[in-house]
């Protein structure tokens, strides 16, 4: 069964190699490939030592044992030939292309979405580091597989590693995106492209949005992105009923962490916040259903605002019932963010520009 994005990012730690773990990426490779096609210790020790940039894994958080990985090389060059499966000297550190070597994962951790998810975050690392393109060879049955992770099927490859038949498959990288999407921070483009103006009703994802918004005030989003696995943690995985419990030893607490925002009036309000959404989701069932009363079933699409009428009035009203830091301009930050208001540019590959009907 394939587990939510969140559900996957709980259970395996994504992160680039370490060049002692190598040899466990070469024991995983051989599990998943026959010995013909198999990249070999001695390679791989190489690729995580000189390429490790373009070497991502997947720790199993519980065993802490990886899972799979993905791997290539960086070269100017635009076919995947074979000779960069074995040639470390091919590798060309500031290439534009990406040339993915290996996709991996042990049986037991198969079918639950974790190569989907390895794959969008190695794109998204390579897109931060300036590729302009990855590419790939696959057998002719996995074509459909990689086409879901956004790779184009270029045909039969001249390949004939392993004696097998492939194809080869691209993906281009560097797509336009909104101006305030730093393209050198892989957290920015995840956000943008997976998060940003995408409708959510679920009352958790829309209880941690309205802490971390008011948060930013005076400061920078991307400051908020930067620390947000850090908010995660300290405020108990944003669970409401906890959040709803804290006191003021707890409050302290928060204060003295120095991986957030260390503003007092900040943490009293996120607390004093969360009790309120609560006391919200009991009066209309959830808070999407109160959301809606305001936002009447619509998703508006407009550019280079920062506030408007369904903010001011949504701002009005948690202003009523006690929140603090919900002003207007936080608010319509917040409607962007849950996917309320779509203000992806003209220019970006996201971009709506109709009022739609949910």
């Amino acid at each position: 069964m394939k587990l939510m994005e969140k559900d996957i990012r709980d259970r395996y730690d994504l992160r680039m190699v370490r060049p002692d773990q190598a040899e466990e990426a070469a024991a995983i490779e051989a599990a998943c490939f026959p010995p013909e096609e198999a990249c070999p210790l001695s390679v791989m020790k190489e690729r995580a030592r000189l390429a490790g940039d373009s070497f991502l894994v997947a720790i199993d958080r519980q065993s802490g044992r990886m899972a799979g990985f993905i791997n290539g090389l960086c070269t100017h060059e635009e076919t995947l030939r074979d000779e960069l499966f074995t040639d470390i000297r091919l590798h060309e550190p500031k290439g534009d292309n990406v040339m993915i070597c290996s996709v991996s994962v042990l049986p037991d951790h198969r079918g639950q979405g974790l190569a989907r998810e390895m794959m969008k975050s190695y794109l998204i690392r390579q897109t931060s580091l300036g590729r302009k393109r990855a590419v790939l060879t696959c057998v002719p049955a996995k074509v459909a597989m990689y086409e879901k992770f956004g790779f184009t099927d270029l045909g039969p490859s001249e390949s004939t590693w392993g004696g097998e038949s492939w194809h080869e498959m691209d993906c281009f990288l560097q797509k336009k995106r909104c101006r305030w999407c730093r393209m050198t921070n892989p957290i920015y483009i995840a956000y943008h492209d997976e998060e940003w103006g995408r409708l959510r009703t679920d009352d958790p994802y829309l209880f941690e949005m309205l802490i971390l918004e008011s948060f930013q005030a005076g400061l920078s989003w991307e400051c908020i992105l930067n620390k947000r696995e850090n908010f995660r943690r300290a405020y108990d995985g944003f669970a409401l009923d906890k959040v709803c419990a804290y006191d003021e030893r707890k409050e302290a607490e928060l204060l003295a962490d120095s991986g957030i925002v260390r503003n007092r009036l900040k943490i009293r309000a996120s607390v004093k916040n969360a009790r309120i959404f609560r006391e919200i989701v009991r009066e209309y069932g959830s808070f999407w259903q109160y959301l809606d009363t305001f936002v009447k079933d619509r998703i508006l699409y407009e550019t280079d605002q920062v506030t408007n009428a369904l903010s001011d009035a949504i701002s009005v009203d948690l202003k009523k019932r006690g929140m603090t830091f919900v002003g207007s301009t936080i608010i319509y930050a917040y409607l962007q963010a849950i996917g309320v208001i779509h203000s992806h540019e003209k220019e970006c590959f996201l971009h709506v520009g109709k009022e739609e009907k949910l």
